[in-house]
């Protein structure tokens, strides 16, 4: 859970309390004691503050800069956390599944694969603008990052946690990612679409009858776009406490080669004619073209009375609360700490001669 802030301007009055209380300490510090030397002589003062303890001073100067402190949080205005929304929407359903194995940290597509096919969902969201977009990462096993949202800022964050480490199983299963992306598909009567960024790179999932379980159960067309170099390869480079190496298997280097072929046929199964299928290669493209061109133009867009919107709550309230609760705690002490030198008066005040 990744908290943020509103107003994270606020933040910089936690530098400046430090000094500023201290400052005020010291100033208060020595006024009490001017005035006490003052108006109280020395005798009679060490029994006046026989009655305050040590112990509830601290607590209360504790208490009172953790209120600080959580009353400048609170003015930040910090947010976790996801709220559902209602709200009109009119578009399609759109999942992209991202490959986040191994494979996919091959350089042959500039700066690498993972990184192009995060690049390239930006470019799909941009456009996207009225419809629902979800986020599925695969590699050996596959899960639902994002649900189906209209919020691109809610996708976006989604979309830049995706690592090689997002999936606990290597390898690639492209049926894996197929079945769970038919999963995010809700039960709603509109157009939906699943583009697939990845080489392709299948260990034997049988991603194409997935694909045709998906179509001819749901009629979800698949849009697959193959990244990577299909003919001679590229090496996996591996970060490691010496230094970056590259991917090694039975001391020989492992070259990863995109899997056109399977990709073809994945895409093939909703779209004989072959318009679903994008082979990229190691070349540059643009995924927000490809919408405009190849997703939108097949689908009637229809309107959703309801639809769902990611907001973050701000839970400012929280620490509100809790500077209160310490404020009453600063007050409770105070009151105990002032009332008992007055109930030791009558010890310490002079007593009159006989």
């Amino acid at each position: 859970m990744t908290m943020r802030f509103a107003n994270p301007e606020m933040l910089w009055l936690l530098l400046l309390f430090p000094p500023a209380m201290i400052a005020f300490f010291w100033w208060s510090q020595r006024k009490s004691q001017g005035l006490m030397g003052r108006f109280i002589e020395a005798r009679l003062l060490s029994g006046l503050l026989a009655g305050v303890s040590p112990l509830r001073r601290r607590i209360r100067l504790g208490s009172l800069v953790l209120a600080v402190v959580f009353l400048i949080l609170a003015l930040a205005r910090p947010q976790w956390g996801f709220v559902w929304e209602e709200v009109k929407q009119r578009g399609l359903d759109i999942v992209v599944a991202v490959d986040v194995s191994k494979s996919m940290l091959a350089e042959d597509i500039a700066p690498n694969r993972l990184a192009r096919a995060k690049l390239a969902a930006m470019d799909l969201v941009k456009q996207a603008r009225t419809d629902r977009v979800g986020l599925v990462a695969f590699a050996g096993s596959a899960f639902l990052v994002c649900p189906l949202t209209i919020d691109d800022a809610a996708f976006r964050q989604s979309l830049e946690t995706l690592n090689t480490n997002t999936t606990s199983q290597g390898g690639t299963a492209l049926a894996e990612a197929i079945q769970t992306a038919l999963k995010a598909f809700q039960q709603e009567d509109n157009h939906k679409v699943l583009v697939m960024l990845t080489d392709g790179e299948d260990h034997e999932s049988y991603p194409i009858e997935a694909a045709r379980e998906l179509w001819e159960k749901k009629r979800i067309p698949v849009i697959a776009v193959a990244l990577g170099d299909d003919r001679d390869g590229a090496r996996i480079p591996v970060r490691t406490d010496h230094g970056e190496r590259y991917l090694e298997y039975q001391g020989q280097t492992v070259l990863s080669r995109a899997d056109f072929d399977i990709l073809r046929r994945v895409a093939e199964v909703s779209d004989p004619s072959g318009r679903g299928f994008l082979a990229v290669g190691t070349k540059n493209f643009d995924l927000g073209q490809i919408y405009r061109s190849r997703i939108a133009p097949f689908f009637k867009q229809k309107e959703q009375q309801e639809s769902e919107k990611v907001s973050r709550p701000s839970q400012a309230h929280w620490f509100a609360l809790a500077a209160l609760i310490l404020l009453v705690v600063d007050s409770i002490l105070r009151d105990t700490v002032a009332s008992q030198p007055a109930q030791n008066r009558q010890a310490v005040s002079p007593q009159p001669e006989r």
